[in-house]
C-alpha cells in the first residue's frame, strides 16, 4: 500500500496532481526556480562569508562541469519534453543546480544543514515534473550529476563506508510492447522514428551494507517510452515506474569473490496514454522478487558483475531483469560500471495483460561514504 502511494505521487500526471493537491503548475514551477537558483547560491554565499576561497573555487569547477554535462547532453539526447515544447527534457538543468547546491551544503556542513538542503532540491525535482516540464528520470539524471560531480570536486573527504549511492544512466531500447484490455482489442507500441526506438533514462540506488553481509537498500527506476500506438500518433503510450526495498546477505565473500542472495519487494505502475483510450490505462502491483547479486574481481581495479531480479507464477506470469558489467573502481570507494540490462515481464490483471521487454545499454556511478 505505502508503494503504491508513494508511485502515485510522484508519477500521477499534472492535471490529477493539481486536483487532488489543489497546487496550480504554474505557481509551483515559479517556486521551484526560486530554490534552484537560492541553494547554489546560498553554497557560494557560505563560502564567501567564510572566506574560504579554496572550497568557493572547489564548488565553481563542480557546478561548471556539471552544467558542461547536463547541457550537452540535452543536445545529444535530445528527449522531447512532456509538454512537447521542445527536445532538451533529458537531464533536467534545475535538478542538476539544486542537487549541487545541496551536495555542497551537506558536505561542508553536516546533515542539520544537508537535509534540509536535499528536501529542498528534492521540491525542484517534483515541481519540474508537476509542471509537466521533465519525466521523473530527467530529474534523477539531473540530480545525480550536480551529486555526482561535487563528489569528484567539492571537496568530499570521506573515503568510503557501509553507505552508497548510485545513479545509473541509460539508452532504453524497447525490444517488444503489448498490451490487451476487456475495452480495447489491443495496443501496439510503435516506437518514433525521431527517437530512433530509444529512450534515455535514469534510476538511483541507495545502499547500507554491515559489516557481517547484510545488505539494505532502495531503488527508484522510472521509465517512459515515447512514440504512438496503433491507434493514434504523437502519444507517449508507455509510462513504467517501480520503486523497490532490497535485501540481500552475503552468501559468498572471498577476495575475489562475493555473491549475495535475497528479496526484493517492487511496487510497480504502468500507465498507457494516448488514442483510443479515452482516459489513462493504470495497472499497480506490489511484486515480491528473488534478488542475486556477484562479483569476481579479476585485479583491485576490474572487476565482472552481475545481478538479477526475478519471479515466476504458476500461471504463466513472470518477471526478470538481469544486468551485467564490466566494473573500474579508481578508488576503493567509487566504481564506474559499463553494461547492459533486460526487462521482460508477462503480466496479467483485471484491468491489463501485457507483455514488456526492454534493453538498457548503462553507465553507473556509485560512490561509498
Amino acid at each position: 500500500m505505502l508503494l503504491s502511494l508513494l508511485l502515485t505521487c510522484l508519477t500521477h500526471p499534472v492535471a490529477a496532481q493539481t486536483a487532488a493537491t489543489g497546487l496550480r503548475p504554474s505557481t509551483l514551477r515559479r517556486s521551484g526556480d526560486i530554490v534552484q537558483i537560492a541553494l547554489p547560491a546560498a553554497a557560494f554565499a557560505s563560502q564567501l562569508l567564510e572566506r574560504d576561497w579554496k572550497n568557493l573555487g572547489r564548488f565553481a569547477l563542480s557546478v561548471g562541469a556539471a552544467s558542461a554535462t547536463t547541457f550537452s547532453l540535452k543536445r545529444v539526447v535530445a528527449k522531447t519534453r512532456p509538454d512537447a515544447l521542445d527536445r532538451h527534457s533529458f537531464p533536467s538543468g534545475h535538478s542538476m543546480f539544486s542537487f549541487s547546491g545541496a551536495s555542497f551544503l551537506a558536505t561542508q556542513y553536516g546533515p542539520k544543514v544537508g537535509l534540509p538542503a536535499f528536501g529542498a532540491a528534492a521540491f525542484v525535482g517534483f515541481t519540474r515534473v508537476h509542471s509537466d516540464r521533465h519525466f521523473a528520470d530527467d530529474v534523477i539524471a539531473g540530480g545525480g550529476i550536480g551529486m555526482i560531480s561535487n563528489w569528484l570536486f567539492g571537496g568530499v573527504e570521506n573515503q568510503g563506508g557501509p553507505y552508497r549511492a548510485e545513479f545509473e544512466y541509460a539508452a532504453v531500447y524497447a525490444h517488444r510492447f503489448d498490451s490487451r484490455t476487456a475495452s480495447l482489442p489491443g495496443v501496439e507500441f510503435l516506437p518514433g522514428a525521431e527517437n530512433r526506438n530509444r529512450s534515455a533514462t535514469a534510476r538511483v540506488k541507495l545502499q547500507w551494507e554491515s559489516e557481517n553481509r547484510h545488505q539494505v537498500g532502495v531503488y527508484w527506476a522510472p521509465l517512459e517510452v515515447q512514440g504512438s500506438t496503433n491507434a493514434g500518433t504523437g502519444v507517449r503510450p508507455l509510462d513504467f515506474h517501480e520503486l523497490g526495498v532490497r535485501y540481500r546477505y552475503g552468501l559468498v565473500r572471498t577476495k575475489r569473490w562475493n555473491c549475495y542472495g535475497g528479496l526484493t519487494l517492487a511496487g510497480r505502475e504502468t500507465r498507457i496514454n494516448g488514442e483510443p483510450l479515452a482516459k489513462p490505462l493504470v495497472d499497480r502491483e506490489v511484486t515480491p522478487l528473488l534478488s542475486t547479486q556477484a562479483e569476481w574481481r579479476w585485479t583491485d581495479r576490474i572487476a565482472v558483475v552481475g545481478e538479477a531480479d526475478g519471479v515466476k507464477w504458476v500461471d504463466g506470469q513472470y518477471s526478470a531483469s538481469p544486468m551485467g558489467a564490466l566494473r573500474w573502481r579508481p578508488k576503493s570507494y567509487w566504481n564506474v560500471d559499463f553494461g547492459y540490462r533486460c526487462f521482460v515481464r508477462k503480466r496479467v490483471s483485471d484491468g491489463l495483460s501485457s507483455y514488456l521487454r526492454f534493453g538498457y545499454v548503462l553507465v553507473s556511478i556509485g560512490r561509498s561514504f
